[in-house]
């Protein structure tokens, strides 16, 4: 039985010394971008511009436009299979806007740590989609009146990241979890052997 346990712990750790190296990745992504309204250069009155910006209509038609050039797959691998309403369901979740005061408004892109994410792709596209996103509505208020133009202040930015993890550390809980299912299945053994012998 402990040798049983001996080889199955050096058999998990030397999997996992062969395999590829071990990497945590923080996989957050966070965009945030102040914005100011101007209109004929002065700030506009009390207008709830968040609640219109993340509407149905608005976020559908920014899906119909904005998947011409990103490739949501990217975030959730089965947006090609969602209808309109499913799609605009996840962007009300990841694309989010809240109003500051007149004239001034919070937009953020925010897909959390348990969601599946290309890192890389969220890296080099999280700023970019969230600035597609607000130009649109800054052209979508310009249908309606032309002097109105977005200031976009300095975005904060959470972006995926690599980090290498120490590798003989993971190891030696490698071979404890090794050590001890080895154990179990010896001990399963004897103790079939034992009823084996009992009604032979």
């Amino acid at each position: 039985m402990l040798l049983i346990a001996i080889l199955a712990a050096a058999a998990l750790t030397g999997e996992k010394m062969i395999a590829k190296e071990l990497v945590a990745k923080s996989t957050t992504l966070y965009v945030e971008q102040q914005v100011f309204i101007r209109q004929d250069g002065a700030q506009p009155a009390a207008v709830h511009y968040g609640e219109m910006f993340n509407s149905y209509g608005t976020l559908i038609a920014f899906i119909h436009q904005s998947e011409q050039v990103f490739d949501y797959t990217k975030f959730q691998p089965g947006w090609n299979g969602m209808d309109d309403e499913e799609k605009s369901k996840w962007l009300q979740k990841h694309i989010l806007t809240r109003d500051v005061s007149p004239g001034i408004f919070l937009a953020a892109t925010y897909v959390g740590p348990n969601e599946w994410k290309d890192a890389d792709y969220a890296r080099e596209n999280g700023r970019k989609i969230l600035e597609s996103y607000i130009r649109f509505n800054e052209k979508q208020l310009q249908r309606f009146d032309s002097s109105v133009t977005f200031e976009l202040q300095e975005p904060v930015e959470l972006l995926p990241q690599e980090v290498a993890v120490a590798r003989k550390p993971l190891l030696g809980k490698y071979a404890i979890v090794g050590f001890v299912l080895g154990a179990l299945v010896g001990i399963f053994i004897v103790f079939v052997l034992a009823v084996r012998k009992r009604h032979a």
